[in-house]
């Protein structure tokens, strides 16, 4: 789950996929996974996928954060996406995440 461009590009069931376009080049997807585990609970991810990009000469990563099960504030949380379009994840204060539903490829 640390591996670079490890994101399938296929959904293949109904399973909630949150996607997070901008962190920290340096950030891990065991940090993401360590967030989403004291927002939604343990054994709630499937796996945190992540990829390395770069713009305008910074690097950064998208994280995709898959989920095996839901929770009634995981669903309030993606409700909430739904609604507005994004939210955001303070995980190591300042610090933020804006997270996403992912769109997946067709």
């Amino acid at each position: 789950m640390d591996s670079i461009d490890s994101h399938m590009d296929a959904h293949t069931n109904d399973a909630i996929c949150l996607f997070i376009p901008g962190a920290f080049h340096l950030c891990t997807a065991q940090q993401v996974q360590d967030a989403f585990h004291i927002l939604f609970g343990d054994n709630i991810i499937d796996k945190v996928d992540e990829s390395l990009r770069s713009a305008n000469g910074k690097d950064f990563k998208h994280f995709w954060i898959h989920f095996k099960s839901s929770s009634p504030a995981l669903d309030a949380f993606v409700h909430e996406i739904k609604l507005k379009g994004v939210r955001t994840i303070i995980y190591n204060e300042p610090y933020f995440w804006k997270v996403q539903m992912d769109k997946p490829k067709v």
